[in-house]
């Protein structure tokens, strides 16, 4: 995956789309200011990474490398500090600690997005940071000395994470449920230690920041995303338009389980495993709780996971979050994935069920492990792509011809393909076909090559009153295919 994705970085192997379309023309044609207002085309980003976006991408002339980049260096740290998690939460010897790993690459939108420029990357890293954090916190307090530099590093993390996702503050708030917890057992154990108010302080001191950060990112950025009536009308297409049943609660939570997997197959497969997983690590036997809150790390982030899962269930019966939409809940994957590996570990201990869950485990490693493997296939081989490749190399070599000849373009919305971008979506601005071909990265932002919007390659002599007087040729074309036109 990381070879791959590599390749698609340095060279122009995929095609920008529609959602890419809409940011790009942000980052290029506003300015940094600009960026804090409103944004075009329905769009919301954390102003503070857009704003890294923007300066990292006009460094490089917002060349395809500069737009690539970005959003693959996250998904390298995501899985670097995944494995990471991995070996600090599981024993060596369980072979099952690897889906742990292996259920986050796998993921749809973190395969989809990898090298995209949008922010579901980094909400799957900080879903992870929020896991670290809480590892960290859960060590200080059995401390009996403090590492200074991890500590100012655990700090500037709750510090500065915040402005990187809109989800952080939901995958943040069990850390501060669980370590509230573990204080208060804590405090009523029989047997305290001396540095135990201590630790205490040093527990919420970066959580205290943290809340502190949340609200200035509330301030600068969510206030503004809370007001926008076109995301709301959007977002509650998605949630429950005929209210609260029994039946819409239980078809979301088996799809916000079921969409962990990629395709018909893997989501009937982890929508049984996450509904069994969530019922089993809920059972009287398995609820992970301490009498003096002394966990095992396995248990400590069990716990989390399923505070986590039930502040998810909140927030979709408040209509504040979408449970059936991979993108909008990809920050619960660590989360299911710890619930899932603790079942079957849980089951394999069991002797008579030890061939069984063993075999399923080997199953499960190898299928999904294909499954990335055809999903990249399956999204470079389709005629879909190919035609995309041809529209973006046909465009980009018609963007130099007209900028060299200093000659208009007239464009069609096919240069929309496979979204008809004529077509108007509820609640949505789309952006126009002159749009999109400005977002290429051989259109420069002090470019000054006219670009008309033409409803078809017919409408040319239509058109002749949009072109600037004195204009004798003209590039019209549909994406696909260019041509030069005297008038």
């Amino acid at each position: 995956m990381i070879c791959w994705e590599t390749l698609l970085v340095f060279f122009p192997l995929k095609p920008f789309w529609r959602d890419e379309w809409c940011i790009i023309f942000n980052l290029k044609f506003k300015t940094a200011s600009q960026l804090w207002g409103p944004l075009d085309y329905t769009q919301q980003f954390p102003r503070v990474y857009l704003e890294l976006l923007k300066w990292f991408c006009s460094k490089l002339n917002y060349s395809y490398f500069s737009f690539r980049l970005p959003s693959f260096i996250v998904g390298i740290a995501a899985i670097v500090l995944c494995w990471n998690l991995m070996k600090r939460i599981y024993p060596p010897n369980t072979a099952n600690r690897f889906l742990f790993v292996l259920i986050l690459v796998s993921f749809r939108v973190f395969m989809d997005y990898f090298v995209q420029i949008k922010q579901y990357e980094a909400e799957l890293l900080l879903s992870l940071l929020a896991l670290w954090q809480l590892l960290e916190l859960a060590d200080i307090f059995k401390s009996e000395e403090l590492h200074l530099r991890r500590y100012v590093l655990l700090c500037l993390s709750f510090t500065v994470a915040t402005f990187f996702s809109y989800t952080y503050p939901i995958v943040v708030a069990p850390v501060f449920i669980v370590i509230f917890i573990q204080g208060l057992l804590g405090l009523i154990d029989k047997q305290r230690r001396p540095r135990l108010w201590l630790n205490l302080f040093l527990q919420w001191l970066p959580l205290l920041l943290c809340i502190g950060s949340i609200g200035v990112f509330y301030i600068i950025d969510i206030r503004q995303l809370m007001a926008d009536h076109n995301m709301h009308n959007y977002w509650e297409r998605r949630l429950m338009p005929d209210g609260l049943t029994f039946s819409s609660f239980f078809i979301h939570l088996w799809l916000l389980f079921a969409h962990v997997g990629s395709g018909v197959l893997f989501e009937v497969i982890f929508g049984i495993l996450g509904v069994l997983s969530l019922a089993y690590n809920l059972s009287a036997r398995h609820i992970p709780l301490s009498s003096n809150g002394k966990w095992s790390t396995v248990d400590l982030v069990r716990l989390y996971s399923l505070v986590l899962i039930f502040v998810a269930i909140g927030l979709f019966i408040a209509d504040k979050l979408p449970m059936g939409e991979p993108k909008f809940n990809s920050f619960m994957v660590p989360a299911i994935s710890v619930l899932i590996i603790y079942c079957l570990d849980q089951l394999f201990a069991r002797f008579q069920y030890r061939k069984y869950i063993n075999g399923f485990v080997f199953v499960l490693f190898v299928s999904l492990g294909g499954n990335v493997i055809m999903g990249f296939v399956n999204n470079f081989m389709s005629a879909e792509y190919l035609k995309r490749i041809q529209i973006y190399a046909a465009t980009e070599r018609a963007i130099r011809l007209a900028t060299t000849d200093k000659i208009p373009i007239l464009i069609t919305p096919d240069i929309g393909f496979p979204d008809n971008i004529a077509d108007p979506v509820p609640f949505l601005s789309m952006v126009a076909p002159s749009g999109v071909l400005k977002t290429f990265p051989a259109y420069q932002v002090g470019d000054t090559v006219a670009i008309f919007d033409i409803k078809n390659l017919k409408q040319i002599d239509s058109a002749q009153s949009l072109l600037p007087v004195g204009s004798i040729s003209v590039l019209i074309g549909d994406g696909l295919n260019y041509r030069v036109i005297r008038r």
